[in-house]
């Protein structure tokens, strides 16, 4: 390869540099002669080597050691004088990069051979399989990885990407989530390399949330895998099965909507639906985090799968909800809120490296009955770092009921975070209308939408002026009524 570049010039050097550096060389020589080479041809501007420039430049990077040592100088006269086939050189050149890549995970391979060294029988089986899994995964994911580690400038790239755009738009950027006005929001839906995060009290409806989600993206083909830390399989498939037939979920759970022919075949249909949709789902309560972490990728790799040019294929994942998963979390002294902090690391590491979109669900701590900020959430510092946009999911006031009333909605989205998109005015939120019966969340309007549109309404059909009681209105000429009393009667 080295003596293609000299013989070949700059030709041979741009059809290599994209796949090698210094170090894909193994020899210490040969890293060297790479280095000037590189320099020649990035930084004096050079087309064709010759003996002396490489020489120079040798002595100007400080390898004075090259050109000093008998042998070294016998090693570089033996690259300048071998010949080579333009042709072939990218073929080597495949070659040394290959096995660069073997001696790179070779090294990677060494922390897993540490960790599994020091494992005591008492982990799970998945928990062993994760250490390496986890290696070969990020290992995988940094491979393909576009940019490199070096700067670059800002518009590199630019023109290519924004034409691509133009020449094949698309309505929102991200996997749209069934509420159209959240996705406007957060910047149009829910992005790649980024976790989004919504964020109840107990009971309030975090689950339902999480299936309406999943429902949605597998009704539109997107591979959705939903990891749930609490309910069992029988739960999702009631409430999944009550939205799509429109029945109730006490319905599918008595077995009673088989009584009514037109339910019962709504609900066939549900079935032959649902069987149809890439709707994963795991219960991955009493794992460890990283054990679940291990499930997520072999799931991107197993059953999503990558574009011809290494990209991930669309797909979501959504986990519910983040949490302590048990005791062991904290068994070495170590805070709830670090811990929390380290699996939303965690999840935005996978997603970034992954190219992929997370959906989370976290429960607020008390402070969520009456407050809506981001000091809601438990270990909210750490947490909020890492989420690219977080919304509070609640139940409206009696106030905020009575002024609307429960076709406006029964609870409300708050977005509190967004690094996408505009977010939503301060004191405004979304309506929602939650249906326990079916499992049903559906956006409304926003408050102010819904504030705006009554003003324009009272515009248009004002109230009347409210007008006081007054019954001893006179009418007529009151002197002409007066002097008709006085006049006798004939």
């Amino acid at each position: 390869v080295l003596a293609g570049i000299y013989s070949y010039g700059l030709d041979a050097y741009l059809d290599v540099a994209p796949m090698l550096s210094p170090l894909s060389f193994t020899d210490r020589s040969n890293q060297a002669v790479y280095k000037c080479f590189q320099h020649l041809f990035d930084e004096k501007k050079i087309k064709q080597l010759d003996e002396s420039s490489f020489f120079s430049v040798a002595k100007e990077l400080g390898y004075t050691w090259l050109i000093e040592k008998r042998e070294e100088v016998n090693h570089i006269k033996s690259i300048f004088n071998t010949h080579i086939l333009l042709e072939n050189i990218p073929l080597f050149s495949g070659k040394i990069r290959r096995l660069e890549i073997a001696r790179d995970l070779r090294r990677a391979m060494q922390d897993s051979d540490i960790q599994l060294s020091e494992l005591e029988g008492d982990e799970t089986v998945e928990h062993i399989l994760g250490i390496p899994e986890r290696c070969i995964f990020d290992f995988t994911a940094q491979l393909i990885r576009d940019g490199g580690n070096e700067p670059r400038l800002i518009s590199e790239g630019m023109r290519e990407h924004i034409i691509h755009r133009m020449d094949n738009p698309v309505e929102q950027v991200g996997l749209p989530s069934p509420w159209p006005i959240y996705n406007a929001a957060i910047g149009g839906g829910w992005r790649r390399k980024a976790v989004s995060m919504i964020g109840s009290r107990s009971g309030v409806g975090k689950s339902m949330l999480a299936d309406n989600a999943a429902e949605h993206l597998a009704a539109l083909k997107v591979p959705t895998l939903y990891l749930d830390t609490e309910m069992a399989d029988e739960d999702h498939w009631y409430r999944v099965g009550a939205n799509f037939a429109d029945v109730k979920i006490n319905e599918l759970e008595t077995g009673s909507a088989g009584k009514d022919p037109d339910k019962r075949q709504r609900v066939m249909e549900m079935l032959k639906r649902v069987e149809g949709a890439p709707f994963h789902y795991l219960n991955v309560s009493g794992n460890a985090f990283e054990e679940t972490l291990a499930i997520i990728r072999r799931w991107i790799h197993k059953v999503v799968g990558f574009n011809e040019d290494g990209k991930t294929k669309d797909c979501c994942i959504i986990y519910d909800y983040v949490k302590l998963m048990s005791g062991e979390d904290l068994k070495f002294n170590v805070q709830e809120y670090q811990v929390l902090g380290f699996m939303m690391t965690s999840l935005h590491n996978l997603a970034v490296r992954n190219d992929v979109p997370i959906f989370s669900l976290i429960q607020l701590n008390r402070d969520g009955l009456d407050k809506e900020d981001a000091s809601v959430v438990a270990g909210s510092d750490r947490v909020m770092w890492l989420t690219t946009n977080f919304a509070i999911y609640k139940p409206k006031s009696d106030e905020e009921i009575q002024s609307g009333g429960t076709q406006d909605g029964t609870h409300k989205l708050v977005v509190i975070k967004q690094r996408h998109g505009p977010g939503m005015s301060r004191g405004d939120y979304i309506n929602i209308y939650m249906d326990g019966y079916k499992a049903r969340v559906t956006e409304g309007k926003s408050k102010y939408q819904l504030q705006k549109e009554r003003e324009n309404a009272e515009a248009i059909n004002p109230r009347p002026d409210e007008v006081d009681d007054c019954p001893n209105i006179p009418f007529g000429n009151t002197d002409e009524k007066e002097r008709a009393e006085e006049q006798p009667i004939l």
